[in-house]
């Protein structure tokens, strides 16, 4: 009967892999000439690019998504400093302290 691993088994299948390909890396990478170290990098993004066909797309929404979301904090932060020296400058009178 086949049983649906555990986290800490897919966690440790991973664990061993990484340390596999670790030690492949240490020993087949200084063997490669640059042109074969080329090619396999160029062969690792196509692949990427077939797993993610839309990746460009992915990155460009959640960039936009952050800069939305820190144009928002900007503006919040320039509405409360506005509050602030509007509250600073009706307690001292119309005048705006530029002290620290």
């Amino acid at each position: 009967m086949n049983r649906i691993p555990t986290l800490q088994q897919v966690l440790q299948g991973y664990r061993l892999f990484n340390e596999w390909e670790l030690e492949e890396q240490a020993r087949e990478l200084p063997r490669l000439t640059v042109e074969e170290s080329l090619t396999q990098y160029f062969d690792l993004c196509d692949l990427g690019r077939k797993l993610a066909p839309d990746w460009e797309r992915i990155f460009l929404n959640e960039d936009m998504e952050h800069w939305i979301a820190v144009r928002r904090k900007m503006r919040l932060a320039a509405k409360v400093m506005g509050n602030a020296k509007t509250a600073r400058r009706g307690a001292r009178g119309g005048r705006v302290s530029h002290s620290a």
